[in-house]
């Protein structure tokens, strides 16, 4: 198409973008936003039987912690890792709660039997 006529293949590639990705990167980054703020919320609260300081075992913290690796320079290694940014926040964040998982069994047997 690029070939054939260059002005139109932009305008509806520009098209594309606005009407089909944009709505769902808007909802999917609404959706996103709602959930952190819930999650770090609900753990700094201590409405959840784990400890208050695993808010910082949460998708943004892992994705943060992820792109730091950027300042280790131009390393295929490094530029892997960051280009998978969200599913290493998923890994941290899934991973530090099931490490953590056992205090939180422990508080809940013993939150039982008291009651």
């Amino acid at each position: 198409m690029t070939e054939q006529a260059p002005d139109v293949a932009y305008d509806l590639t520009i098209r594309f973008g606005m009407y089909f990705l944009l709505p769902g990167i808007i909802l999917f980054f609404i959706s996103f936003f709602i959930m952190s703020i819930s999650q770090i919320t609900a753990f700094a609260k201590g409405l959840t039987p784990y400890p208050k300081w695993c808010w910082i075992f949460s998708l943004p913290v892992g994705m943060a912690v992820t792109m730091l690796l950027k300042f280790t320079g131009n390393h295929a290694v490094s530029n892997g890792l960051t280009a998978a940014w969200i599913s290493i926040g998923n890994i941290w964040m899934f991973g530090g709660l099931l490490i953590t998982m056992k205090y939180a069994e422990d508080k809940m047997l013993s939150a039982k039997a008291a009651a």
